[in-house]
């Protein structure tokens, strides 16, 4: 069920990716590596089998490559 803390985290992080890697280091211990730019990517979840699955927003952090990887749920 779709609660107003969930959709105001989503906005969040569709407003600024980067707020991402705060969440991740600050709430949850998990090291991002060293970025230059933290942005939103494609977030349908697609498998070879007949099923479709979309994030409420994927994250990518670059420094001139992806460096890292967030699927926001």
């Amino acid at each position: 069920m779709v609660s107003l803390l969930h959709e105001g985290v989503i906005k969040l992080v569709r407003d600024r990716p980067a707020f991402v890697a705060e969440l991740l280091g600050g709430v949850l211990q998990v090291e991002v590596p060293g970025f230059d730019e933290a942005r939103l990517a494609e977030a349908a979840l697609n498998v070879l089998v007949p099923a479709e699955y979309r994030a409420d927003a994927v994250v990518v952090f670059e420094r001139d490559a992806p460096v890292f990887g967030a699927i926001i749920e």
